[in-house]
């Protein structure tokens, strides 16, 4: 147990020393994956404006933080997961669970 109890300490001392994990921290973004749609963008261009896009497995909700940016108004975004998410002006978020028959029938 004790032996658990290092590795998880020496886990998150590494994380908190993160690059991206500070940014996120000083930038006040959802999580560090924002940085990671961002350097998807730059580098493939996937991101277009006026795109319409499902996000799946939003929570907390950064893709969809980042994504909102790029498409502008005339696009949208339906966030889903089965955990919660804070608002995010432009996305409709669903707390479901997207196996269910009813929102499958939606696509």
């Amino acid at each position: 147990m004790l032996k658990k109890k290092c590795k998880k300490k020496k886990w998150l001392k590494k994380y908190f020393q993160d690059f991206f994990v500070k940014e996120r921290n000083r930038l006040n973004y959802r999580s560090r994956a924002w940085f990671k749609l961002k350097e998807i963008q730059e580098k493939f261009k996937i991101l277009k404006k006026g795109m319409s896009i499902v996000d799946l497995g939003s929570a907390p909700g950064s893709w969809s933080e980042y994504a909102i940016k790029i498409i502008g108004k005339k696009g949208w975004i339906a966030a889903y997961d089965i955990r919660p998410m804070k608002p995010i002006p432009g996305v409709l978020f669903f707390q479901e669970n997207i196996n269910k028959k009813k929102i499958l029938s939606f696509f």
